[in-house]
């Protein structure tokens, strides 16, 4: 928008690598109406709709193999029929992050290691990837960093508390989000990245409490339900939907500036708690 470096680029180079395959904006023979520009418009909103729609689905997969397929079933129509999931119908860099976020996710809770030793090899490109889309993640948007806390808890506890799985995860999880600075070293503009991203930080507005009061009165269910859903976490020591939900809400916390949209990384972790109350 306003910087160069306000956010990660990733976001970008996905988007524009879509458009490009589909010979956009060409193939749609723009005119210069109305109608026309309307008709450019639908085409990355409908890009979001597809992402949702595998969303959906990885929170369907997550869910069933985390619990079982009743709260699956609960979680994945939440999150498809729920007013509050128009957030990720939007244009945004969170709505690109989030199928990465959940792919990191559901490749960690397959990563189980075998006892016997059979099919590590296979166990360890899971573990790798589980990496990668984290760090493509992060690279997309630098607060789904508060992630790592939950997907690594997974892999250790998956992977019968192996740090070595744990640091073959992490390689990539750092160094692909890396690129962000490192290209603006090699371009000679690390000023300019550092004033944009300390910009970016010292914005401000009402913060945590403006935008958990828009999740209220967007979709008063969810807010309920979902944080009904983290107390009860609370009591049954459920460290998967605490690890997913509170390290991002400490982090919001602290920040000087927050949006509505801002809750997308964490919706999917409310609906999963809200279909575990019900």
């Amino acid at each position: 928008e306003a910087y160069y470096y306000d956010h990660p680029f990733f976001g970008q180079i996905f988007l524009g690598g879509m458009l490009t395959i589909i010979g956009y904006p060409e193939s749609l023979n723009p005119s210069p109406d109305q109608q026309s520009i309307e008709s450019l418009y639908q085409v990355p909103r409908t890009l979001m709709g597809i992402l949702a729609v595998i969303d959906t689905f990885l929170i369907y997969k997550i869910s069933e193999r985390m619990y079982n397929r009743n709260i699956a079933l609960f979680a994945s129509i939440l999150f498809a029929v729920m007013p509050v999931a128009w957030f990720t119908r939007m244009v945004l860099l969170d709505s690109i992050l989030l199928p990465f976020l959940l792919f990191s996710i559901f490749l960690a809770v397959y990563a189980t290691k075998s006892k016997s030793g059979k099919n590590n090899n296979n166990n360890n490109i899971l573990i790798v990837l589980s990496g990668v889309f984290l760090g493509i993640a992060i690279f997309t948007k630098i607060p789904a960093f508060t992630m790592i806390p939950l997907v690594a808890f997974l892999i250790y506890r998956n992977n019968n508390r192996s740090l070595k799985a744990l640091g073959i995860w992490f390689v990539p999880v750092i160094l692909i989000p890396l690129i962000w600075p490192g290209q603006s070293i090699l371009a000679g503009a690390f000023t300019s990245w550092t004033n944009d991203v300390l910009w970016q930080i010292n914005r401000e507005n009402a913060g945590l409490p403006w935008i958990v009061f828009l999740l209220a009165i967007t979709d008063p269910f969810i807010f309920a339900a979902g944080f009904g859903g983290l107390a009860y976490s609370f009591v049954r020591r459920d460290y998967f939907i605490l690890l997913w939900i509170l390290p991002f809400m400490a982090f919001l916390g602290v920040l000087g500036y927050t949006n509505f949209f801002y809750w997308i990384p964490i919706l999917p972790a409310l609906c999963i708690g809200a279909a575990k109350l019900l």
